[in-house]
């Protein structure tokens, strides 16, 4: 589990909860969000997330902002 905020993410059960209060993500953006924790504050590159997350399908940066803007 890791907190950061008035966030708590539990890795193990995928689950994002604000000030208590739960808040569903879309997979790909909880994949993200763990990513980007499990990075310890680390900068993870573009290709880490296409890799980690998208795999061999071919997108567009605009997928991977759409994600991060969500978990903002």
């Amino acid at each position: 589990v890791y907190l950061f905020g008035d966030a708590r993410w539990d890795r193990a059960a995928r689950r994002l909860s604000r000030c208590g209060v739960p808040v569903k993500l879309p997979w790909r953006v909880a994949e993200c969000l763990d990513l980007l924790v499990g990075a310890g504050g680390e900068i993870v590159p573009k290709e880490e997330f296409r890799r980690q997350i998208w795999g061999d399908a071919i997108i567009e940066d605009s997928n991977l902002a759409q994600c991060i803007a969500t978990l903002r």
